[in-house]
């Protein structure tokens, strides 16, 4: 990974075409992963005391775009951006009519983020911060564009945990098709420990963080109940994910 350039979907998966790659992407996307991001689009919804306080919400490294939906379904009043790096992956997710009706899609990095200073209310990312090619930077992008008129810019950002117990790897990726399996395994690699999370926030410039090895309240988790015991997997969120709150204002 260059210090530069965050990774793109295809690079995760490098025999496969961008057609194919995002195909493998959105099987793991829909499958063992899918409850997170309605978990996340909750805990949010919890967080935010008053809807009108999220007017303008972005999504940074929204591949298919699962976190944008479920953030449009509680915020449906709000301006919902989905921004990725990969033009082809936002091509093909719209042309499958993967995201929700009023979502603006947009082609961009979080290292040089399309949206002018103090302009964003809320930026959330689910598993994306492994994939930035200078995560302090895509932080410090995130602060300057949080707005700050309101004491509401908030950040909320998840991504798997480096220091998750073998045994729980294992059990995901034992889930997982054989090439998806392998951009797994590279992820979490590539990923980092909740202390580092803290070290990274913290030298980025952030003043007011919270980094939680159990990224979701009990609300969150109540609400998702059903769709947690009946899904691929029956894990912990916090087993595999740190969960980031920066707040500005």
């Amino acid at each position: 990974m260059s210090d530069d350039n965050s990774i793109k979907l295809a690079d995760e998966f490098p025999n496969m075409n961008t057609e194919a790659a995002t195909l493998a992407y959105g099987a793991a996307a829909d499958g063992v992963f899918s409850t997170m991001h309605a978990l996340m689009a909750d805990e949010l919804l919890i967080r935010i005391k008053r809807k009108t306080l999220a007017r303008i919400i972005l999504d940074v490294g929204t591949g298919l775009g699962n976190l944008a939906n479920e953030v449009k379904k509680r915020f449906s009043d709000a301006d919902v951006y989905a921004l990725d790096i990969s033009e082809e992956t936002l091509a093909f997710a719209k042309s499958h009519h993967r995201f929700s009706e009023g979502i603006k899609l947009v082609a961009g990095d979080v290292l040089r983020l399309p949206f002018p200073s103090d302009s964003i209310d809320v930026v959330t990312s689910f598993g994306s911060v492994h994939h930035w090619g200078n995560r302090e930077a895509g932080i410090r992008e995130i602060l300057r564009a949080l707005s700050r008129k309101n004491g509401s810019g908030l950040a909320f950002i998840v991504d798997l945990r480096r220091d998750a117990k073998p045994e729980i790897v294992d059990k995901i990726a034992s889930a997982l098709a054989p090439e998806t399996k392998h951009a797994f395994l590279e992820s979490v690699r590539e990923s980092l420990a909740p202390e580092d999370v803290k070290a990274l926030i913290k030298k980025a410039g952030a003043k007011d963080f919270e980094v939680a090895t159990d990224p979701f309240s009990m609300r969150a988790i109540a609400l998702n109940a059903r769709a947690l015991r009946t899904g691929t997997l029956h894990i912990r969120p916090g087993d595999i994910l740190w969960g980031a709150f920066i707040w500005v204002g």
